[in-house]
């Protein structure tokens, strides 16, 4: 679909499922429910461009933990509960695309 923002706040919704289909969404709303887990996030990695996420109100959001956790599992979030991610929120070169240095 061309789906690109999407506001489920205040749902109850405990795991994030059925978003992937959205292969467009980049801002999505999730504040107030009742995530209890960054795994319940999982299958977000499949939204290849979701870069805004909101998660206050949350079970989970609750541990300042979650924002390491979810930079590992969204590598592309660039704004977290309002709050910009850390510049190197990228996925790591491969080895074989690295620079070869002089022998």
């Amino acid at each position: 679909t061309a789906l690109t923002e999407l506001t489920l706040s205040d749902n109850q919704i405990r795991v994030a499922t059925d978003l992937e289909c959205n292969a467009l969404l980049e801002r999505l709303d999730l504040s107030f429910n009742a995530i209890a887990s960054v795994d319940s996030l999982r299958t977000l990695s499949l939204n290849p461009l979701l870069a805004w996420l909101e998660l206050k109100g949350n079970p989970c959001a609750a541990s300042s933990a979650h924002r390491h956790k979810l930079t590992s599992l969204l590598p592309h979030l660039m704004i977290l509960d309002a709050v910009k991610m850390p510049k190197n929120n990228t996925r790591p070169a491969s080895p074989s695309s690295r620079p070869q240095s002089p022998s």
